[in-house]
């Protein structure tokens, strides 16, 4: 997401390039997408910093939970307003800051438990979550009829249990802030990861977790 539910939009005349660094996620979409019987998507594996755009080659632009791992989101976000042809759209979709977005929890229990540093400014996954540092970054790039919104997400898993496995899993900028700490001081804050999950608790056992995502859309100017 969102290129497999881009290409079945966009129909049989259009075409979706679903770009990641990662390859294990792209092969895992290239299953998605042949199980679901798409056949106008193709898969990328680049760095979008690196990777070389030809200019006013894209209508659209479709960015979620990105641009705050870039190292320099303006200069990206300058490239690909380059990239788009005129009147082309952009919509970019990142996390809100810590407070608004459950899946962060962890890293409370962190800090207070070990007395770390909190992550530096930088990219990350709560870098661009502050109000108006997003819409401020499109604006900056070039684009025009600028809209903001947020857009809530919540993860459900059966168990405080498996939310903590979870998070364990798919979060590796969160369980390397104790990357350095022994085996035993790591499986207490786990442990006590898991018991912080009870606000979120439901009566079944059920962990809902709500997250809020921060989404800014714009157009380049048409000549």
């Amino acid at each position: 997401e969102p290129g497999l539910s881009a290409a079945p939009a966009v129909g049989p005349d259009g075409h979706v390039t679903c770009l990641d660094i990662s390859g294990d996620m792209l092969a895992f979409a290239e299953t998605r997408a042949r199980a679901a019987g798409l056949s106008n998507v193709t898969f990328v594996e680049a760095d979008i910093e690196a990777l070389e755009l030809v200019p006013a080659s894209l209508d659209v632009v479709l960015s979620r939970a990105t641009i705050m791992y870039i190292s320099n989101p303006l200069e990206t976000l300058r490239r690909l307003h380059t990239a788009l042809r005129p009147g082309g759209r952009l919509a970019v979709a990142v996390w809100a800051t810590p407070d608004r977005v459950a899946f962060a929890t962890p890293v409370t229990v962190m800090i207070e438990t070990l007395g770390i540093t909190p992550p530096a400014a930088g990219p990350g996954p709560f870098a661009l979550g502050a109000d108006g540092a997003l819409e401020d970054l499109v604006r900056d790039a070039g684009f025009t009829d600028v809209v903001v919104g947020t857009a809530l997400a919540v993860y459900e898993t059966a168990s405080a249990e498996a939310c903590t496995e979870w998070i364990r899993d798919v979060a590796p900028p969160i369980t390397e802030l104790m990357a350095d700490q022994p085996e035993p001081v790591r499986q207490d804050v786990w442990e006590r990861v898991t018991r912080a999950w009870d606000p979120f608790l439901g009566p079944d056992g059920t962990v809902r977790l709500p997250c809020t995502a921060v989404c800014v859309s714009g157009r380049k100017a048409k000549e």
